[in-house]
């Protein structure tokens, strides 16, 4: 296997077997910067989740510019719960940015949330299902689907916390939920020429099995330059 980039990453990396782990978010950027004792003081206090204690040292990569890789350099390129917080021109220059960056014949794996697989969830109020996505507690399916359309929202009856207040500054909502005919149809005008849904368990996208999350709610893509 060659040169593989996993963008937009978030603490979803893997090390080794060639994969370069890019992210842009404000967590990465502290993390190489002297300001990490903040977070790692909010950690300890239980401010932060736990779970950003060992968070990785990443390359900074902002996708709403030319990615930083020459041309049909990249075997792979990974994207998973990304391009829903991009806006249409950003994320056309982003897909077209992937499409120049691939090799004849690399592959885009994308994860994104299933406009399809959220409405069947909520008609049939599957909240063990969402649940399990969202990790919300919450009996009614209306606060779960209203999380994936607006996750700065912080569904939630208890007064918001002065953190999660300053958090709402940071432009993470969701612009745009795709089902298959959307997504494809963007990345099919962005230079890729086939678009084909793949899930987790027949894909042969290398390291699909550890990198895919969320599924039951995610629109699983594969795009072939």
């Amino acid at each position: 296997m060659g040169y593989k980039l996993n963008i937009g990453c978030g603490i979803n990396v893997i090390v080794g077997n060639d994969w370069t782990n890019c992210d842009n978010s404000l967590l990465a950027k502290l993390k190489r910067s002297p300001l990490w004792f903040a977070i790692a003081w909010l950690i300890n206090r239980g401010i932060v989740s736990e779970i950003y204690r060992d968070y990785p040292d990443v390359k900074i990569v902002d996708i709403r510019r030319p990615l930083p890789f020459p041309d049909n350099s990249a075997d792979f390129i990974y994207c998973s719960q990304v391009i829903e917080h991009l806006y249409f021109y950003d994320l056309s220059k982003f897909l077209s940015e992937c499409s120049r960056v691939l090799k004849p014949n690399g592959v885009m794996r994308i994860l994104t949330p299933d406009l399809n697989k959220i409405i069947n969830l909520y008609q049939t109020r599957n909240l063990v299902k969402f649940e399990e996505n969202d990790g919300l507690d919450s009996k009614y399916s209306a606060d779960h689907l209203n999380l994936v359309f607006y996750p700065r929202s912080w569904v939630s009856r208890d007064k918001r916390t002065r953190l999660v207040r300053i958090m709402d500054a940071i432009p993470e909502q969701h612009k745009y939920i795709f089902d298959f005919e959307t997504l494809s149809s963007l990345l099919l005008e962005s230079g890729f020429n086939t678009v084909n849904e793949v899930s987790t368990e027949v894909s042969a996208f290398p390291d699909a099995d550890q990198l895919d999350k969320y599924q039951a709610i995610s629109l699983q893509i594969e795009a072939k330059k």
